[in-house]
């Protein structure tokens, strides 16, 4: 009875305050009968933002609450963003100034050059009857603007442009891009040649900081078409056709260890009908895929003596020698028989006349 009578008395307490404050009943929610309300702590932050206005005596955090810790913490998160909001009300600010008396704000005007002819080269990709005509890609209003700003903003004819340490550029102009003729410096490389489009294009030179020079033409940037490379000592390692920047096509390459390949190239590797010369004086007839041997093949031995030979993807699959005894050639050896041991007894020693092979 004493209980149900103290839990009617709460209850009545309870009704009798939410009819005076809302929050007390959102307060006593989730609590249990006969629990009583804690005090919610301030935080640390809000200690920060409380002591940043005065408040009066009757709002300030009581004595207890505040310890000399939370003090020390909340000065210095104060100081560390203290900068930040003013940053933030300063940009928040600049919203409302009007047009006429923010700063003018000047678009690069190679940038919209380069905005220019990426618009014509994306037109010129279209296919069919989707292709506009010039006159109708002039009319645009977005190719208008870029045009009128580049009339008025972009640089033509033949100026120096200067990148500090690292390098300069002296030559031909268009709307700020180097095109035409100029030399280029930049981190210790040089070129000097023709420019289309603010890119290598044309016949031209480029000398590396190692001392290799590559000479001939260019195009988007890289060696495509006839070319050659120099070594620093003044020899040439490579004579032939580019493609994007890679030997492709027909050329001669001389390597380091003395050895000369010359013949046909794809993707910068041997690649097709080539002949390979041996510093020893041995040469190589042969097909090539992608920098191996592949197909048929004869080696031509500084002693006379001739080796026809099969590959399949570098790895020899037949071998059949030349017999200057009988002026013909013997018989062919397959893959198994070369994979024998030379103890063997099935080895076709007969086979092997050249003791290098």
């Amino acid at each position: 009875a004493q209980a149900r009578l103290g839990a009617q008395n709460q209850g009545t307490a309870v009704n009798t305050a939410a009819n005076h404050s809302p929050a007390f009943v959102v307060l006593f929610a989730g609590m249990d009968v006969g629990e009583t309300p804690r005090r919610k702590d301030s935080s640390i932050l809000g200690l920060a933002l409380s002591r940043s206005t005065p408040r009066s005596k009757s709002s300030a955090p009581s004595s207890s609450a505040v310890t000399a810790r939370q003090l020390d913490v909340a000065d210095r998160i104060s100081a560390r963003y203290a900068e930040d909001v003013k940053d933030v009300e300063a940009k928040r600010r600049t919203a409302y100034v009007p047009i006429s008396q923010r700063e003018v704000v000047v678009p690069c005007d190679r940038a919209a050059a380069r905005t220019v002819k990426s618009d014509f080269d994306r037109v010129l990709k279209k296919a069919g009857g989707d292709m506009l005509g010039w006159d109708q890609q002039l009319k645009q209003d977005s190719i208008q603007k870029h045009l009128h700003f580049l009339h008025h903003h972009a640089k033509t004819g033949r100026f120096a442009e200067n990148y500090g340490p690292e390098g300069r550029y002296h030559g031909d102009f268009l709307n700020s891009m180097r095109h035409g003729k100029g030399e280029h410096e930049f981190r210790g490389e040089v070129y000097d040649g023709s420019w289309k489009w603010d890119k290598r294009d044309g016949p031209g030179s480029l000398s590396l900081t190692d001392g290799t020079e590559i000479k001939g033409d260019w195009q988007a940037g890289l060696p495509h078409g006839v070319a050659t490379v120099v070594a620093p000592d003044g020899m040439p390692t490579y004579e032939g056709d580019f493609r994007n920047g890679r030997r492709h096509g027909l050329g001669k390459q001389i390597y380091a260890s003395g050895d000369v390949y010359d013949g046909s190239w794809e993707n910068g590797r041997q690649h097709g009908r080539g002949v390979y010369h041996f510093t020893n004086g041995d040469k190589y007839y042969g097909m090539w895929k992608e920098g191996r041997y592949h197909g048929q093949g004869v080696f031509h031995y500084t002693n006379g003596s001739i080796s026809r030979r099969e590959y399949s993807d570098g790895i020899i699959t037949s071998v059949q020698d030349f017999d200057a005894t009988c002026s013909r050639f013997g018989r062919s050896l397959q893959r198994d028989g070369l994979m024998r041991h030379t103890a063997d007894g099935n080895f076709p020693r007969e086979v092997f006349m050249l003791s290098h092979v």
